[in-house]
């Protein structure tokens, strides 16, 4: 993609994606224009709100005489609405924001700054998440928590492992979108994905020792209602991956069989269920695997046959 040079590009193009998100997306958008790096691209995305974001949005773009929206009028998906908006992308560096997260004064500037310190073969930067409720007040938490290692560099490995990053903080290279391309559409699981195709095609991950993001948690979020699917979508985004290296089938395979249990215990769609486990179980068979896969195809309870081992072992005593 052809994009303008010098003073006239943006540093960064900041995307606010709404969905239904009305009574929060105007401290977002408040936070983009708060800002102490003025040289931004806004672009705000709604992926067919029901509610009233949409005009919320418009008449806030207006009040700025700033910004773009980008609107679905049916409800698509992220990564469907964010691919609309991704060909009107110009910054130097992106930024994606939840519309119900919002940011310091100083986010984009401090993260731009480190991004240009950093080698061109860093791909992304990205920082902590200072957690806050639903009425926007800090819970005292971060993502990731205090005990979970920041790593840097290569980190393909340690992400499919160890998911140790929250999308809201990242910052990313335009190239890096040219290098990998659009979001999956198929996958809810849409960050996991970008994240370890980003890792996969050799672009190094920087930590910004930072909480500069404020990342909204409440029972209605995605994660919180959709948990199964995100788990089945997780999987999908791995499976992608097969044939990268030996080293990371193998950490694929070990991260796949939580997966599977984890889908089994949920009593998520068992055909799709079973199917997952074959493709483990074909490549990497395990006792724990077996038992699951006896338990989904009689239609089991989740840990009956451990149950019932455990039963046996105690009557024969």
């Amino acid at each position: 993609m052809n994009l303008p040079d010098g003073p006239d590009r943006p540093r960064v193009t900041v995307v606010v994606t709404s969905y239904n998100q009305e009574q929060w997306i105007e401290q977002a958008l408040d936070s983009v224009a708060a800002q102490t790096e003025q040289r931004l691209q806004l672009i705000v995305t709604d992926d067919g709100s029901q509610d009233d974001s949409c005009k919320r949005i418009s008449n806030w773009i207006e009040r700025h005489a700033g910004g773009l929206l980008v609107a679905s009028e049916q409800n698509v998906g992220l990564p469907a609405v964010l691919n609309l908006a991704l060909p009107l992308f110009e910054g130097q560096y992106v930024v994606v924001l939840n519309g119900d997260d919002w940011m310091d004064p100083q986010r984009i500037q401090r993260q731009a700054e480190f991004l240009d310190r950093a080698g061109e073969e860093v791909g992304l930067a990205y920082c902590d998440l200072r957690v806050v409720d639903a009425t926007g007040a800090a819970t005292g938490e971060t993502f990731p928590p205090p005990s979970v290692e920041r790593r840097e560099g290569k980190v393909l490995h340690h992400l499919i492992a160890h998911p140790m990053i929250g999308m809201p903080s990242v910052m990313v290279r335009r190239e890096v979108f040219d290098a990998i391309g659009p979001w999956d559409e198929t996958l809810v699981a849409d960050d996991f994905d970008f994240l370890l195709r980003v890792a996969a095609a050799g672009f190094e991950f920087a930590y910004l020792a930072e909480s500069i993001v404020n990342y909204r948690q409440y029972g209605s979020s995605l994660t919180g209602g959709r948990s199964a699917e995100l788990v089945d979508s997780r999987f999908l985004a791995l499976r992608k991956l097969m044939g990268t290296s030996d080293e990371a089938d193998r950490l694929i395979l070990r991260r796949m069989e939580g997966l599977v249990v984890a889908l089994h215990g949920a009593a998520f769609d068992r055909r799709r269920t079973r199917a997952h486990i074959r493709f483990v179980l074909r490549r990497a068979p395990s006792r724990r695997l077996v038992r699951v896969w006896v338990e989904s195809r009689l239609g089991l309870r989740p840990g009956y046959l451990v149950s019932k081992r455990a039963g046996a072992g105690r009557r024969s005593r």
